[in-house]
């Protein structure tokens, strides 16, 4: 038997649950590459007397990353009408919503560091008293 690695990018799906809501979000995670071309992207430089600086504008580069990662969503606005998965959208949800917005993107980045099968595995084991550092031999579906 070998070890296996991802060869392709794929579709993940994340819950977040808030009290006795669930909301769930699916996404392609970034990976390394996309996201150094995105920081160059939002990334400036100036010669300032004879010195090169940077600036990056983090909160173009999170929106712009927030509208690259995510792709479906069954989230409600307000008024309890469904919410378009639309850039723009995506935008205003951040923007309004940051800390949820940015903790699905953390689960988004567990999936692409591979560390979210782990801990998902670490649950599952305290849950059922077990311990060790064995691996499931599938991802689970979904990381809540």
């Amino acid at each position: 038997m070998g070890f296996r690695i991802r060869t392709e990018k794929k579709e993940h799906e994340v819950e977040i649950v808030k009290g006795s809501d669930t909301a769930t979000f699916w996404g392609t995670p970034m990976d390394p590459v996309e996201y150094s071309k995105l920081i160059k992207k939002h990334t400036k430089t100036k010669n300032k007397h004879g010195q090169l600086t940077e600036k990056t504008d983090f909160t173009a580069l999170t929106i712009d990353k927030v509208q690259k990662v995510i792709s479906r969503w069954d989230i409600l606005d307000e008024r309890g009408a469904v919410l378009e998965c639309s850039d723009e959208n995506k935008k205003k949800a951040w923007i309004l919503n940051a800390d949820l917005i940015n903790e699905v993107m953390e689960k988004f980045q567990a999936i692409a560091d591979g560390t979210a099968e782990m801990e998902a595995l670490e649950v599952k084991n305290s849950e059922s008293g077990l311990t060790g550092n064995s691996r499931p031999t599938e991802s689970p579906a979904k990381i809540a």
